[in-house]
């Protein structure tokens, strides 16, 4: 079994990570921990990538087609997102129902106009189709120059301020370009030799070194890569680069139980629906005030999201046993 087709075992520790990382954005998190946590998305898609590609190319193997591959991914992706924004608009339409149509339009689209916490789910939409045509292309310096010079040209264009007011066009190619080629080096994660991913390591640091002081002595202070976290730019990408390859190759190295921990894995299997039941929890409890320490509500909304989640396994597997109903495979 090649190195681009083997488990690696420590990459659902790393989604936990990554997933706790982005609940830690979402409650009323201290400064530093805003910071120290901004690499979590980064992480994810390309953990993402690197998951998609071993799908890709076991689907291809079995005769599958780049089309059915990207319908059933999308589908993987939309249809439990659109399940769980129906219940949750119907739940919370009793508490606050102020919002246009546009705002629920916005959501189902997965926009940032809308709820922002599942703009997430476009980006891995994004990882997704770019999957067979890093396939077709290969991994070759042609095409990673190729993408590198087009995320140049991105970077100015923003810059530059074009069609920055325009609401497709930052929804789709200001978010598009960044993380297709965040996907493209999580697609050649697999198949990496340890210099490759130490030299990204070093370069994405120098870069994430540099982008910091230019914010420094622009704006007379240091701030937090969220500034250029929306729509994502060099300061925000180098930052998750960096800390993303540093967990990488340390874990990589490492061969601990909790890697196999059962945990871990229920969590990683089921991170799409532990990151949306996190969205209830989260507006539950914040409408409650339980809580006056941030990490305390932390562990609340991760916990709670996790225990609906493994409540939920327990009914759709149940459910299984008396129906053929299809629906219940997103679940």
């Amino acid at each position: 079994m090649n190195n681009a087709t083997k488990r690696i075992e420590f990459i659902d520790l790393l989604k936990v990570i990554g997933l706790i990382g982005i609940m830690t954005a979402h409650v009323e998190s201290p400064e530093w921990a805003l910071m120290a946590r901004a690499f979590d998305v980064q992480l994810m898609v390309l953990i993402s990538a690197l998951l998609a590609r071993k799908s890709y190319e076991r689907r291809i193997s079995k005769g599958g087609t780049a089309g059915s591959y990207i319908i059933q991914r999308v589908l993987r992706l939309a249809v439990p997102t659109w399940i769980f924004l129906t219940f949750y608009f119907c739940i919370f339409a009793f508490f606050k129902g102020d919002h246009g149509l546009d705002y629920y339009v916005s959501s189902y689209l997965f926009s940032l106009y809308g709820i922002a916490y599942v703009w997430i789910i476009l980006i891995y939409i994004y990882a997704a189709l770019v999957i067979p045509l890093y396939h077709k292309l290969g991994t070759g310096p042609i095409v990673g120059i190729s993408i590198a010079i087009i995320y140049v040209i991105y970077e100015l264009m923003y810059h530059l301020g074009i069609f920055t007011e325009s609401r497709i066009f930052v929804n789709t190619f200001y978010y598009f370009i960044p993380y297709a080629a965040l996907s493209f080096i999580g697609y050649c994660l697999p198949s990496m030799k340890k210099k490759t991913k130490l030299t990204i390591l070093t370069l994405s640091g120098i870069v994430f070194v540099l982008c910091a002081l230019f914010v420094r002595f622009t704006t007379g202070r240091f701030e937090r890569v969220s500034i250029a976290t929306f729509p994502p730019r060099a300061y925000y990408l180098s930052y998750g680069i960096f800390i993303a390859f540093a967990l990488y190759l340390i874990f990589e190295h490492l061969n601990i139980k909790i890697y196999r921990a059962a945990p871990v894995t229920f969590v990683s299997k089921n991170s799409l629906w532990i990151y949306l039941w996190h969205i209830f929890a989260l507006a539950v409890y914040n409408r409650t005030f339980l809580f006056d320490y941030w990490y305390l509500e932390l562990i609340a909304v991760f916990v709670t999201a996790c225990l609906i989640t493994y409540i939920q396994t327990l009914v759709v597997s149940f459910c299984k046993k008396k129906t053929n109903l299809k629906l219940l495979n997103y679940f």
